[in-house]
């Protein structure tokens, strides 16, 4: 899913290609859906800024979150 994309650079790369491909697929029938996929992909993916995103560089298996004591609390409460 696309709420995921932020973990690591390995997870970005690999589901930005399935997103991209299935965008690729329905804008085989949609002109409309051609185009904002093509804003989005200049906008996010394409864009250097995004790189910069702290979260973007986290190693799979680290904490996600400014506090690593929140993401342990969460994991206990469920």
């Amino acid at each position: 899913s696309a709420q995921c994309m932020h973990l690591s650079e390995n997870e970005f790369d690999q589901k930005k290609a399935n997103i991209v491909n299935n965008w690729k697929t329905i804008g085989e029938t949609s002109v409309r859906f051609r185009a904002v996929a093509k804003k989005i992909r200049r906008q996010w993916f394409d864009n250097s800024r995004f790189s910069k995103w702290q979260a973007f560089h986290t190693p799979p298996g680290y904490a996600t979150t400014n506090n690593p004591v929140e993401l342990y609390h969460r994991k206990v409460k469920l």
